[in-house]
């Protein structure tokens, strides 16, 4: 399967944005991850989070949005057009960057116990 994942974060230097900003800001990402893969083969999963992570020393609070599927587009594709998207609210949201992957994801499955 391949993925995408994009993170950001809510500081503008070493202050929060406000909450209406950063929702805004966690909508655009999320539609932008969306609208990007479309559900090609009824099998994409779209998941989001949020916790805390560290930029530059500066605590800040996080936010992820991944999607898992079976992409319509080559990863180079996708990363290019991502990349005017993410420049873009970048500088809307006056962040320093913007982390996002794109790759394939593998499935682990359980070793079968031998029969006694």
């Amino acid at each position: 399967m391949d993925s995408l994942t994009i993170t950001i974060g809510r500081n503008i230097g070493e202050t929060p944005m406000d909450e209406l900003s950063w929702r805004a800001f966690k909508v655009h990402v999320w539609c932008t991850a969306v609208n990007l893969v479309p559900d090609h083969n009824s099998d994409r999963i779209v998941m989001d989070y949020t916790g805390h992570n560290s930029w530059q020393g500066v605590t800040e609070e996080s936010y992820k949005v991944e999607i898992v599927g079976t992409f319509p587009y080559p990863a180079d594709l996708i990363a290019a057009r991502l990349e005017i998207d993410l420049a873009y609210a970048s500088e809307h949201w006056h962040q320093d960057a913007i982390a996002y992957t794109i790759g394939k994801s593998s499935l682990v499955m359980p070793t079968p116990t031998p029969a006694s």
